[in-house]
C-alpha cells in the first residue's frame, strides 16, 4: 500500500508506522499541515506525509513489507460500511475498500460485501 485513505477505513483504525502502532486520525493529525489540497467547505483535505513507511501485505509475494507513504485523505463519505472483526481486532471499511483474504490456497482482494464465511483474512 503506498497511501492511506480514510475514505476506505475510519480513523480510529489503527496502523504500523515506522514499526509504530498509531490510528489513522492520530497520525494525520501528527503531520505538519503540509497540505496538498485543502477544501474547508467540503471538508475534503489531503496532507503530503514525510518519508514514514506503513506496514502492508504483498499479495504477489505473500508477505509482510514496509511501503513508503506518500500522502494521507481525510474527507466525510455516504458509503455503506462493513465491520471486520479478526482475532479480537476490529476494523471498519467502506463498502470500496479491498481487502485480502486467503480464499482455495489463493491469496486475493476483495470487497467486504464478498467475504465468505470460510476466508482467512490477513490481519497486520
Amino acid at each position: 500500500m503506498t497511501r492511506l485513505d480514510t475514505d476506505s477505513v475510519v480513523g480510529d483504525t489503527n496502523i504500523i508506522v515506522d514499526g509504530v502502532s498509531i490510528t489513522i486520525e492520530d497520525y494525520y493529525d501528527s503531520i505538519i499541515d503540509n497540505y496538498v489540497y485543502k477544501d474547508d467547505f467540503n471538508e475534503n483535505y489531503i496532507k503530503e506525509s514525510g518519508r514514514e513507511t506503513s506496514l502492508s501485505f504483498n499479495i504477489k509475494t505473500q508477505k509482510l513489507e514496509n511501503n513508503t507513504i506518500k500522502y494521507v485523505m481525510k474527507h466525510k463519505v455516504k458509503k455503506e460500511m462493513f465491520v471486520i472483526e479478526v482475532d479480537g481486532k476490529i476494523v471498519v471499511v467502506t463498502e470500496d475498500h479491498s481487502v485480502v483474504v486467503r480464499r482455495c490456497d489463493e491469496y486475493i482482494s476483495v470487497s467486504p460485501r464478498f467475504i465468505k464465511k470460510d476466508d482467512d483474512l490477513i490481519n497486520i
